[in-house]
């Protein structure tokens, strides 16, 4: 008799402890984003679904850096490519991409030759440009881009020294290393392809 007590007990505990813990994994993965060192903020009470995409564990790694001109840098730069993808979400939401953890070799630390371009790889369009001159550790790349629901944004980093025509000897063989991440939040105005 006892036993049967137990076990009905026991089923007792599991009917209520399985949609307790099905309902936290359910909630967890509506606000979870996913790729390489991410960061969500903002409101996330309704479908948050976005991944950033990358490859080497999101790292650029530039290394025997020489100068070229800016019309070669998209066949002689070092190039990492990655992307931005949606889910079905009830939203659109805004995010911003960055170059994080920089280590930069000291012969372009203080450089303002050393470049970097994000390039947009669907329209093939430079959306952002500067150079790493008094950047620490993390670098914006670019801010405020929107995406909707079920929609993919490929991108490309491109690093490269820049040629002046003058004695760059001092910047040769330079490295970089980096690690692309994202910062997103859903915004208040309801996606356009959302599918029921």
């Amino acid at each position: 008799m006892k036993e049967k007590e137990l076990n009905y007990k026991f089923l007792i505990v599991i009917a209520v402890l399985v949609p307790i813990i099905l309902g936290i994994t359910y909630a967890y993965f509506l606000a979870n984003v996913n790729g390489t060192n991410r960061s969500v903020t903002g409101n996330t009470t309704a479908k948050f679904d976005i991944d950033l995409v990358t490859a080497n564990d999101g790292y650029i790694n530039a290394t025997d850096l020489l100068p070229i001109t800016a019309d070669s840098a998209s066949t002689d730069a070092a190039i990492g490519t990655f992307s931005v993808k949606t889910g079905n979400n009830d939203y659109k939401i805004k995010y911003t991409l960055y170059l994080d953890d920089i280590v930069i070799s000291d012969n372009l630390k203080s450089s303002e030759h050393l470049k970097w371009e994000l390039v947009n790889k669907d329209s093939n369009a430079i959306i952002a440009s500067g150079n790493f001159l008094n950047v620490a550790s993390k670098l914006e790349l670019k801010n405020n881009i929107t995406i909707d629901s079920n929609q993919t944004n490929n991108y490309e980093i491109r690093v490269y020294v820049l040629e002046t025509n003058t004695n760059q000897i001092e910047l040769l063989a330079g490295t970089l290393k980096g690690k692309i991440s994202m910062e997103a939040d859903m915004i208040d105005t309801p996606s356009e392809t959302v599918t029921q």
